[in-house]
């Protein structure tokens, strides 16, 4: 299945502990199960059928192992870097590399050049929420370094701040002189997720220059959340921050794309519906509005933040079938028609050929959504990048493989190229 890519059916691809996510785990293991399995060639040699059977195997796994291989050079490919990018990390912790998880257990990790990265448990000062937070950084770190302000994914109700597999982009980032903040959020009760990373960008905010030093980022619910607070960071009047960097974010809950897995004929799980969205409004809204949670329908209705959304780039696997693709493809298409909206508004405006008074009632959310949803102009703002990864899946970097580190690498030199470091 993981060598011809053949994705499992719903709801296999969308349960734990299913097919899906047991394959991400096999994935980066290819190569050695070629080797096993040439073992077993090898050993049953005089078993014509057995032999048959394990030939099969290595094939199978060897094919795979070129599949995987290919996938690392195209993700390199859209960096425009070559070769590996184990040099750029800086020494990891043995336990990380089974599991980005086993980062919690550490108060300091190794920079480059000898530096000591520090990792402390914080609460935002001037917090309203008393929100905690991780903080990343090197002893030379002051307060002019630009701050990477991140947000774990874990379905709503998981992971944790330092408990999650882009431990690793943060300890990568804090190495290269990064300030890196992970927002501990609480997860009882939707919305407290969104409130609490907004009070601790809120807090970001009077620590620094505004928002001209800071960069988002959000991972699968992180993403989520990081747009529904960033969207009332703008209702509050705070500057929005300078770059965004986004993981298989899961935008669409609400399934307004008509992309996401939806629920077989057979289960009983009342009328067919994404499956997404099932499962958040019975287990994370419980009772709450929908339109807490409507992220994308938000940002629709709110073209004066897509016009201004800062560059983003975003890391999505084609395989992903817990959250398509087709979620970060639809945020990208509204961001680049809100640009494309506000540029035709001003160009009326500044013409002579229509009265004012027509154009002020011009309903840009409208063509927002005109422009957005028309699939004959699905494209990306130029600042903006959506970086494939080849045959990954929902959390792909949940293991140390080298589509996850050449990912890591090419999202920090974005980050550096954005900040002009």
């Amino acid at each position: 299945a993981r060598a011809f890519r053949v994705p499992p059916p719903p709801p296999l691809g969308q349960v734990l502990p299913l097919p899906d996510p047991m394959l991400i785990f096999v994935w980066p293991c290819s190569l050695p199960f070629v080797f096993m399995s040439a073992f077993g060639v090898w050993w049953h040699w005089k078993s014509t059928q057995t032999v048959v059977v394990w030939s099969c195997a290595t094939g199978v796994f060897a094919f795979a192992f070129v599949r995987r291989w290919l996938a690392c050079e195209r993700v390199r490919d859209q960096f425009g870097f070559v070769g590996g990018s184990k040099v750029a990390f800086p020494k990891r912790p043995c336990l990380t590399r089974f599991h980005g998880y086993f980062y919690a257990l550490y108060n300091t990790v190794d920079g480059h050049s000898g530096d000591v990265v520090a990792i402390e448990r914080v609460i935002c000062e001037g917090s309203e929420r008393k929100v905690e937070v991780d903080v990343w950084r090197l002893p030379c770190c002051d307060s002019k370094a630009p701050v990477f302000f991140f947000l774990h994914g874990g379905g709503w109700k998981g992971g944790g701040a330092r408990m999650c597999s882009h431990s690793r982009q943060m300890q990568l980032l804090s190495a290269r002189g990064w300030r890196v903040v992970s927002v501990a959020y609480r997860m009882s009760k939707w919305p407290e997720q969104v409130g609490d990373a907004l009070d601790a960008y809120r807090c970001i905010l009077k620590q620094g220059d505004g928002g001209r030093q800071v960069a988002v980022s959000g991972a699968s619910a992180g993403g989520h959340i990081l747009l529904l607070s960033m969207i009332q960071a703008v209702a509050e009047g705070l500057p929005l921050p300078k770059a965004c960097v986004l993981f298989y974010p899961a935008l669409d809950v609400e399934d307004i794309t008509r992309v996401t897995a939806t629920w077989p004929r057979l289960c009983l799980c009342g009328p067919r519906r994404s499956m997404l969205s099932w499962f958040f409004e019975r287990f994370i809204l419980k009772g709450e509005e929908w339109s807490t949670a409507d992220a994308l329908r938000q940002l629709l209705d709110r073209p004066d933040v897509a016009a201004k959304w800062p560059p983003t780039i975003v890391f999505h696997g084609d395989r992903d079938s817990v959250v398509p693709i087709e979620h970060s493809q639809h945020f990208l298409s509204i961001l680049a028609g809100a640009h494309r909206a506000t540029s035709v508004s001003s160009d009326i405006r500044g013409s002579n050929l229509v009265d004012n008074n027509v154009v002020e009632n011009i309903d840009t959310s409208t063509m927002l959504n005109n422009v957005a949803l028309s699939p004959m102009l699905q494209t990306n703002r130029d600042v903006d990048q959506l970086v494939v990864i080849p045959g990954g899946r929902h959390t792909y970097d949940i293991v140390d493989c080298q589509e996850a580190q050449d990912a890591y690498v090419g999202a920090a030199d974005w980050l550096d190229r954005a900040f002009g470091r």
